[in-house]
C-alpha cells in the first residue's frame, strides 16, 4: 500500500519567490490498484511520484510504503524497499 498525508514540496525560486510543486496532497493506493496522475504540465505529477519513488525529499508530509514511513530510511534501504 502507497500512502501520503499532506504532502507538499516547495521550491524557493529566488528571494521572496515560492513555487509550491505540491501543496498538502493525501491518497492511498491499496494493494493491486493501478491508478493514472493526470494534470497540466507543471501541475506537479512528476513532484508526487518522486516522492513516491523515494528518489526526492518533501518539504513536510509523509509518505508510506506498506507501512513504512520512507522518510526514516537510508538510501540503502530505500533502494531495496
Amino acid at each position: 500500500m502507497i500512502q501520503t498525508f499532506d504532502l507538499k514540496k516547495y521550491y524557493q525560486i529566488t528571494e521572496g519567490i515560492i513555487v509550491k510543486a505540491l501543496d498538502g496532497v493525501s491518497l492511498t493506493v491499496k494493494k493491486g490498484e493501478f491508478i493514472s496522475v493526470m494534470g497540466p504540465s507543471g501541475s506537479g505529477k512528476t513532484t508526487l511520484l518522486n516522492m513516491i519513488g523515494a528518489l526526492d525529499t518533501p518539504t513536510s508530509g509523509e509518505v508510506y510504503i506498506n507501512g513504512i514511513n520512507i522518510a526514516h530510511m537510508n538510501d540503502e534501504e530505500r533502494t531495496y524497499m
